[in-house]
């Protein structure tokens, strides 16, 4: 019988997750699955679910075959449990002692990073940050209008997936504060071996000296929409689950840099309208401040935007 997991690695999306459950599994002491995002605490969140095949306990604790008495730390990575409803609430009631690792980043920088990755996954059809961002309310009161290839409507809902200080208030309410573990990202990016080092230490696993944290999930486009959705393609896609499922080590990496130089180039984000991003900026201050009183700290620099 595999060993359960014992920690869940989540929080705002694109801010560092990928990058620290690459770290985190290279480490003698952790076992982190190779699938990543499986989604399976996130029911109200159905079709990323399905879409991952995760979707009965057997699915998921087939993630953890491999690991074995060394892995003191057994967990998973899927960014979206801190906007989901249920996961935290069914995951604790599946494990009390579950530990929970949350990485948030400024609200504006997580909306439009947000955008860009659903463009990418074409579950976006607004190129424009803006304009998306402005048919938010129309999508919600319609969701016929979104995207035919969007499996979830409320990814679109870009406010809300950015408002981390309530996300993170609902999580606190229900989680010992023993068991959370919470990093900003740009602590992550600013001492990533500091960062790296909380978390053995939040894990119970001694320190491996580790000195090398390569990036990884920086802002992508994609090199060919024909190309990239071929690769994404149910067929593509069941194969890629079975191998990441099964693949270990070198060959897991290799073929996931593969995959990715394929479908990805590097882009960075567009900028925005000033006025604009002031307007966001603005309407997150709420969240900001929320998290101010929940996390102690001074994070006034998030309330305006850096325009030059």
């Amino acid at each position: 019988m595999p060993l359960r997991p014992n920690f869940l690695l989540g929080g705002a999306p694109k801010s560092g997750t990928t990058a620290l459950a690459n770290y985190l599994r290279d480490h003698s002491s952790i076992f982190v699955s190779q699938l990543k995002e499986p989604f399976y605490w996130a029911s109200d969140l159905p079709a990323m679910r399905e879409s991952m095949r995760v979707t009965s306990e057997a699915d998921y604790l087939a993630l953890f075959d491999d690991a074995t008495s060394q892995h003191v730390a057994r967990g998973e990575c899927s960014t979206l449990y801190l906007l989901s409803e249920c996961a935290i609430r069914d995951s604790l009631a599946w494990n009390p002692e579950m530990k929970y690792i949350f990485m948030l980043r400024c609200p504006t920088d997580i909306a439009h990073a947000y955008h860009m990755q659903m463009r990418f996954h074409e579950f976006e059809d607004l190129a424009d940050f803006q304009s998306a961002w402005d048919a938010q309310k129309s999508r919600r009161d319609n969701p016929g209008i979104v995207p035919r290839r969007c499996r979830e409507p409320r990814l679109l809902q870009y406010s809300q997936v950015a408002s981390i200080g309530t996300h993170l208030k609902n999580a606190m309410e229900l989680i010992d504060p023993k068991q959370l573990h919470v990093i900003l990202f740009e602590d992550f990016a600013n001492n990533t071996r500091l960062t790296y080092e909380s978390v053995l230490h939040f894990l119970g696993v001694p320190s491996d000296s580790r000195k090398e944290f390569p990036k990884d999930n920086v802002a992508m486009k994609s090199r060919n929409a024909l190309l990239t959705r071929m690769l994404r393609s149910s067929v593509v896609h069941s194969t890629s689950l079975v191998l990441k499922k099964r693949l270990r080590g070198r060959a897991y990496r290799w073929a996931r840099t593969a995959k990715h130089t394929l479908m990805f180039r590097k882009a960075a984000r567009p900028s925005l309208d000033a006025d604009f991003e002031k307007t966001v900026h603005k309407s997150f201050v709420p969240q900001i401040e929320m998290l101010e009183e929940l996390l102690k700290r001074d994070l006034s620099h998030w309330k305006t935007p850096n325009i030059s």
